[in-house]
């Protein structure tokens, strides 16, 4: 991930959204059980266990299953 102009870094992964999710917690939307994996202004990215994006969704239209604990499991 590039730093912005001033190098400052976005915020990724640990730190709450503004919609009250995380990069990683698992959610309920409209095309399923999901990932999330970004978000924008409005929207929430969601993805699937592969990580390939299956579309950016309404934060209203998602719901939370399970919040990410950032462990990695093989």
């Amino acid at each position: 991930m590039l730093p912005a102009k001033g190098g400052v870094r976005r915020k990724y992964g640990g730190s709450t959204t503004r919609h009250g999710f995380r990069k990683g917690d698992l959610v309920k939307s409209p095309k399923g059980v999901s990932y999330v994996s970004g978000d924008t202004e409005r929207q929430v990215s969601v993805s699937d266990a592969n990580w390939k994006r299956l579309g950016q969704i309404a934060s209203s239209k998602v719901q939370l299953i399970r919040r990410s604990n950032g462990l990695i499991v093989t």
